[in-house]
C-alpha cells in the first residue's frame, strides 16, 4: 500500500486484521512509511537493502513523533544507508557521544573526583568546600575538553596569589583525573606555570616574639571552650592546625601519655606520636567528654570537629593583638625555639612531624619518643618562662 502520508491521513488508518499488522509506504519519500498493528499502534519505518540484505528499522511511533520530524530522521537515516551504513549504528554511536559528553563536564569529573579521590585526603573536607565553592561555579557546565589554558589563566588571574596557586592544585588534579577516566585526552593544566602567574610563593618566617607570645596565650584565654584549649595546644605541641583540631579520644592515651596521630590524618601519610608534657596533658584533661562524638574541640558534642580555622585566626589575632598572623606561625615559633633546646635535630624535626632525612627513613627505625619527650618538656619549661605568670 502506496499514499502521500498526512496527518489526516495517518489518524484514519485502521487496526489491522487481528494477529496481523500491515504498512503503508509514503507517496512523498520512497522507503519510509508506517506499520499499523491489530491495535491501532501506529509507527513510522524505514526499509532498504544494506550490503545486499533487507534492513529494516523503526524510526518513532506515531503521533509521539511527528510525521515532520519522522520524514527528517528517514532522510538521515535513508542517508546512511546510501553511504553504506546501518542508522542504528550511528544512532547508538550518537547516543554514546552524548553520555560520553555529559560525563566529561567538569562538573561531572570533579564529582567524579570528589567522591573517589577527596575522602582519602587529610584535608578531604576542605578540598571539596573549596571546589565547589570557587570551581563549580565558574567550570561545571563546561566539558573538560572544551576548557583551555586561556580560561585557567584568565580565572587565576583574577585571583589573590594564595587562592591561585591553591585552586590550580585542584584544577590540576581534576584534570589528571578526568584523563585517567578517559573524559579528555589532555589537560589544560600542562604548560602552566603557576609562579610565572601570580609571582613566585613568598618565603614566610615571621615568628612569635615573647611579648606576642604573651599577647597570644592571653587573648586565647578570653576565647572560652572550645578555642581557647585548641590555640594554646597548637603552640604547646606544634602540630598543624588541622591535626590539632580533629583530634579525637582514641588518640590520646593518658596512661603513657602520648597522642598517636593515625596516617590518614598527616601530610607524610604515617603514625606520629606526640609525646604529651605536662601543660599539654592538663589541657587535655580538662575538656569534657562528650556522648555524641569522639571529637576534643567540638561545637557539635563530639559529633564534628571544629572547622573555621580563618574566622578562629581572626579571633585570636584580634584578642592578643597580633598583626600579620597565621597558625602556622606558631608552629615556626615553636620550631626556633627548639634548637635552642639540647636535642639533635633529627629529634626537633620528628617532633613536628618531618620526615627522616635520606636513607635514615630505611635504616633507621628508632622513633625516639623519649628525646621527643624531653624535648616537649624543655619546651614547656621555656614557655611557662616566657609567660612567667601561670594563666
Amino acid at each position: 500500500m502506496k499514499k502521500i502520508l498526512t496527518d489526516r491521513a495517518l489518524k484514519a488508518l485502521k487496526p489491522a486484521l487481528k494477529g496481523s499488522r500491515y504498512t503503508v509506504w509514503d507517496g512523498i519519500i520512497p522507503s519510509f512509511g508506517v506499520r499499523v498493528t491489530d491495535k491501532g499502534h501506529i509507527s513510522f519505518v524505514i526499509q532498504r537493502r544494506l550490503n545486499g540484505r533487507m534492513l529494516r528499522r523503526t524510526l518513532g511511533d506515531y503521533p509521539a513523533l511527528s510525521l515532520e520530524k519522522a520524514r527528517q530522521r528517514a532522510r538521515d537515516a535513508l542517508d546512511d544507508i546510501t553511504d553504506g551504513h546501518d542508522p542504528k549504528a550511528r544512532q547508538e554511536a550518537l547516543r554514546r557521544a552524548a553520555e560520553r559528553s555529559a560525563r566529561s563536564t567538569f562538573g561531572s569529573a570533579a564529582e567524579g573526583f570528589i567522591k573517589r579521590h577527596v575522602p582519602r585526603l587529610r584535608t578531604a573536607r576542605q578540598t571539596e568546600q573549596i571546589i565547589r565553592k570557587h570551581l563549580m561555579p565558574r567550570f561545571a557546565d563546561l566539558s573538560v575538553t572544551e576548557i583551555t589554558r586561556r580560561d585557567l589563566v584568565a580565572f587565576l588571574d583574577e585571583l589573590p596569589s594564595p587562592t591561585a596557586r591553591r585552586l590550580f592544585v585542584y584544577l590540576r588534579q581534576i584534570f589528571d583525573w578526568a584523563i585517567s577516566r578517559d573524559l579528555t585526552d589532555t589537560s589544560p593544566c600542562h604548560r602552566i606555570k603557576i609562579g610565572e602567574i601570580v609571582g613566585p610563593r613568598p618565603i614566610r618566617q615571621r615568628i612569635l616574639t615573647d611579648t606576642e607570645i604573651r599577647a597570644f596565650w592571653s587573648g586565647a584565654g578570653e576565647l572560652g571552650y572550645p578555642l581557647t584549649p585548641y590555640n594554646r595546644l597548637l603552640l604547646l605541641t606544634a602540630q598543624r592546625r588541622s591535626e590539632v583540631a580533629a583530634i579525637s579520644w582514641s588518640e590520646i592515651d593518658l596512661t603513657k601519655k602520648l597522642w598517636t596521630i593515625p596516617p590518614t590524618r598527616m601530610k607524610t601519610a604515617s603514625v606520629h606520636v606526640v609525646p604529651l608534657a605536662p601543660r599539654a596533658l592538663k589541657i587535655i584533661e580538662s575538656i569534657p567528654r562528650f556522648n555524641r562524638g569522639p571529637y576534643l574541640f567540638s561545637t557539635s558534642g563530639g559529633e564534628k570537629p571544629i572547622s573555621g580555622f580563618a574566622n578562629a585566626k581572626d579571633r585570636i589575632a584580634k584578642l592578643s593583638g597580633l598583626s600579620d598572623f597565621r597558625f602556622h606561625d606558631l608552629r615556626r615559633t615553636a620550631r626556633t625555639h627548639f634548637s635552642m633546646i639540647p636535642v639533635g635535630d633529627m629529634v626537633r624535626e620528628l617532633a613536628i612531624a618531618h620526615a627522616k632525612p635520606g636513607l635514615h627513613r630505611v635504616y633507621d627505625q628508632y622513633a625516639y619518643v623519649d628525646e621527643r619527650r624531653f624535648l616537649f618538656e624543655q619546651w614547656e619549661a621555656k614557655l611557662a618562662q616566657i609567660l612567667t605568670v601561670e594563666q
